[in-house]
């Protein structure tokens, strides 16, 4: 495994000079695309663009009243963009790949700090770190008005900050002021990461329930082993995580009820729910499933078997419609936004539980979709006619549209089966495993949330530096493995 002790030692030398290479690599390749590639506004990209011009021109007094809105924190940093480029004469756009940019080389540095936390070798690591940054979907994400780049580097301090605080509270420190201090410091940025994180993407607030879940275990197996130390600092934690998340975000909530009357984080969330179960609960026959398992890699895949309306069926224009039908039908009846939300939660329970066994078997396809993270296409970006060259050769198209989910569907399966087989180790200060242990949660729970909304390619986006954590991983492990079995 990757915690064995021959390779504890990565983590404590200096950057390898394969590693240092691979930054290189891609700070040139970023460069020259900030140089050639224009962003494309339309689609929801054009909903961004109007937010920031918003924010940057009339102040978050004028985003509340119009609310509610998309989340804030992607607006906020297109505002930025906008006033730096006001100032200097130049256009935002220009500002904005920089500042995503910059949020790619940060995202690469977390993502060393926890391979190297894990005990990757430097070949490995300096792998994952470059295909960070030449990967298709990444780029794309950076040079495009679409907030999931923003999600990179918060996914991943949560996890740096979530595994270092579960190894504090498995220590047997007492509770005196230095310790309290880094408890506390820890939860705090756990907390923050998290409501970061819903601040760009409201589906955390359905995550923070199995993320942390861990903690509530915890704090039982505190229980039943009578180690009151533990349990202090677990109950602490948990709760001190908790207050700052819920009270962060109620607060914006109440902001947007103050402002707009919608006590909510976001105006997207009852309506594609409802949309999307309304759609599953349709009269499901072998054709219209069979398009559903070939819409899993996209829409390409499906209509390279079946029609366009068939196909169509299962992409989010039907959701949307059912959705926008039934919210319009609510409205005639003279209902306040917040109670049309609650009947279209109560409709879609209902909807769901009538046929829960069809529901559940169209959740898990759904989900499916979140492992097709890589592609070639590159939408909504003008790049030099040479890149786009590159990506349409016929091996690449193929290794990345077929290798990359292979590999990450292998990988998910592999840590889930390493971390069945140590769990006890849980229990102990193993910083490998417990972080691998929570990057398999946030994916678990990313999942589990996401699938009951239509998927997007994108929206398997945030997830993409931890897949590639998990892979290097697995890569490593199995190689171990196999080294041990063929010396013996």
């Amino acid at each position: 495994m990757g915690s064995d002790p021959q390779n504890k030692q990565y983590h404590k030398t200096a950057i390898s000079p394969l590693v240092l290479l691979s930054f290189c690599l891609c700070l040139t390749y970023w460069f020259f695309l900030a140089c050639t590639a224009e962003m494309v506004i339309a689609h929801d990209s054009v909903g961004y663009e109007q937010l920031g011009t918003l924010l940057s021109t009339n102040g978050w007094s004028a985003y509340f009243h119009s609310g509610p809105n998309r989340e804030p924190l992607y607006p906020f940093l297109i505002s930025l963009s906008m006033r730096l480029g006001n100032v200097f004469s130049l256009s935002y756009q220009t500002f904005q790949i920089l500042i995503q940019v910059t949020i790619l080389f940060v995202s690469q540095l977390l993502m060393l700090k926890i391979l190297q936390k894990m005990g990757i070798q430097p070949l490995l690591c300096a792998l994952a770190i470059l295909y960070f940054g030449i990967s298709s979907s990444v780029i794309n994400s950076a040079f495009r008005l679409y907030s999931e780049v923003a999600t990179y580097p918060l996914m991943l301090g949560l996890i740096l900050a979530t595994s270092h605080l579960w190894q504090s509270l498995l220590t047997n420190d007492p509770l005196d002021a230095p310790s309290s201090a880094r408890l506390f410091g820890l939860s705090s940025l756990v907390a923050i990461f998290f409501v970061l994180l819903a601040l760009v993407k409201g589906i955390f607030e359905l995550i923070m329930i199995p993320f942390f879940l861990p903690f509530l275990i915890l704090i039982i197996y505190s229980l039943k082993t009578h180690d009151r130390i533990r349990l202090k600092k677990s109950l602490a934690a948990f709760f001190y995580c908790l207050l700052i998340i819920l009270g962060m975000i109620n607060s914006y909530k109440l902001l947007n009820k103050s402002f707009n009357g919608n006590f909510t984080l976001t105006d997207r969330g009852p309506w594609a729910l409802y949309g999307n179960t309304a759609r599953r609960m349709e009269p499901l026959d072998a054709k219209r499933l069979a398009a559903a398992l070939a819409s899993i890699p996209g829409w390409r895949a499906c209509t390279s078997i079946f029609d366009q309306d068939t196909c169509a069926f299962w992409s989010y224009g039907q959701s949307d419609e059912f959705g926008a039908a039934k919210k319009s039908e609510l409205r005639k009846q003279n209902l306040s936004e917040g109670q049309i939300n609650k009947q279209l939660i109560l409709l879609s329970l209902q909807k769901a539980l009538h046929h829960p066994l069809q529901y559940i078997l169209l959740w898990v396809v759904e989900g499916l979709k979140l492992f097709f993270w890589e592609s070639p296409t590159m939408a909504y970006v003008f790049y030099p006619e040479a890149i786009i060259k590159i990506y349409k050769i016929k091996m690449i198209n193929l290794g990345l549209s077929t290798v990359m989910p292979t590999l990450t569907i292998l990988s998910m399966l592999y840590i889930n089966v390493v971390i069945l087989k140590r769990r006890r180790q849980l229990f102990s200060e193993d910083l490998p495993l417990i972080t691998l242990w929570f990057i398999d949660i946030l994916l678990i729970g990313y999942f589990m949330s996401h699938a009951v909304f239509y998927i997007d390619p994108r929206y398997s986006f945030p997830l993409i530096p931890l897949y590639l954590i998990v892979i290097a991983f697995t890569l490593q492990d199995v190689s171990q493995r196999f080294d041990r079995r063929t010396r013996t």
